[in-house]
């Protein structure tokens, strides 16, 4: 099978590197090992390169623009003209309310749209003037796909209850790396949060807040904050306006061996998100045995498991953040037990696992359109 796959997001993409983009790599690999042929195009930014070589396995990149906006609207049109191209037997594409690619408008081939989560009104809250037409493109771009993959059985019920009730949809949750599940477990004083620096989503500005919270009753307790973004300078400034910079470490963008040294040996892992999809991150911490503090959104309903593999707390609600981190921080059996149950439940999602069911699911859709 020759797979065209399209998606803007990239592992070391300044602007958007989150784990959709994870997924795409993760899976692709895989699939050109068992010998099928992969072609992916992902947004450019500078410095952009593909990850390690695998035989079968191609990435190109819109340009090399030091503009998010001129990265994204490269992006669009190259990825307009990719999946024109008649070699391919299925076309793949990462959906998103910020590029307009519409896959399904060119040829007659198959086509997957691959739907992580859906941003909604929450873009209007974000970018409360030019967000309107991300907010509308949104479902009119989803209601395009006559197949729909994502990872979350809650987003796959919102798309076919209320955005396109006619697609033949089908879920498969995000995986991990067995080098997660195998690592050895380990404390120290540090609470971790891992992922984009996108201050609204993850509601780093909540989690800011919250900490400072912890911080009167609790000052030997570190934060960590790895990733990037671009809401990075903001972010620095907010922490020096709270007088915590003493207390809080941004380590930058991690992977490999170091991300997993931060996953094994944190008290526990905070998101506090404002949307998220299937975020691997609470995947990820839940197979390094480490309970996860989310809040009660979609995304998290599948992921977290609360008051078994981790606690949730309200959006948008700092003291009760703050007061789920001081529950935790001083609990240690309590931390042990949410971490062993997240564990035994995060190991029936390796990578190769869910590589095997995303082919068939490829596998699927091809048959369909032949008979």
């Amino acid at each position: 099978m020759k797979i065209g796959h399209v998606i803007y997001d990239d592992p070391g993409n300044p602007w958007l590197g989150g784990g959709g983009a994870v997924r795409a790599l993760e899976v692709n690999r895989r699939l050109a090992r068992s010998g099928h042929e992969i072609d992916m195009l992902a947004g450019g930014y500078p410095d952009a390169h593909g990850s390690e070589p695998v035989p079968g396995f191609r990435i190109a990149y819109a340009g090399r623009s030091a503009s998010y906006v001129a990265s994204r609207l490269a992006y669009s049109s190259r990825a307009a003209q990719f999946v024109a191209r008649d070699e391919f037997d299925l076309i793949v594409e990462d959906t998103s309310p910020f590029t307009c690619v519409r896959s399904y408008a060119h040829g007659d081939r198959p086509v997957i749209g691959i739907v992580h989560h859906l941003v909604g009104k929450a873009i209007l809250r974000k970018y409360p003037l030019v967000g309107y037409l991300p907010y509308r493109w949104e479902p009119l771009n989803i209601r395009g796909f006559r197949d729909i993959l994502t990872d979350s059985h809650d987003v796959a019920l919102q798309i076919s209850s209320a955005i396109n009730p006619d697609a033949s949809i089908e879920t498969i949750p995000n995986g991990v790396d067995q080098a997660l599940l195998n690592a050895a477990v380990d404390e120290k004083k540090h609470i971790l949060f891992l992922g984009r620096l996108e201050t609204y989503q993850k509601g780093l500005d909540v989690l800011l807040e919250a900490f400072v919270y912890l911080s009167r009753t609790h000052p030997d307790v570190r934060l960590v904050i790895a990733g990037s973004g671009k809401d990075e300078a903001g972010l620095r400034r907010e922490i020096d306006r709270l007088n915590v910079a003493n207390r809080i470490d941004l380590v930058g963008r991690v992977e490999g061996n170091r991300k997993i040294d931060l996953l094994r040996t944190c008290l526990f892992c905070v998101m506090p998100s404002r949307y998220e999809g299937w975020p691997t991150v609470g995947l990820e911490a839940a197979a390094c045995a480490k309970p996860v503090i989310g809040t009660d959104i979609s995304g998290f309903a599948e992921i977290v498991q609360h008051e078994k593999t981790g606690l949730i707390v309200s959006v948008d609600d700092a003291a009760a953040l703050g007061a789920a981190m001081i529950r935790l921080v001083e609990d240690k059996a309590l931390r042990r037990r949410l971490g062993t149950q997240a564990r035994d439940w995060a190991r029936d999602y390796t990578w190769d696992r869910i590589a095997e069911r995303q082919l068939a699911y490829y596998e699927q859709v091809l048959a369909s359109r032949v008979t």
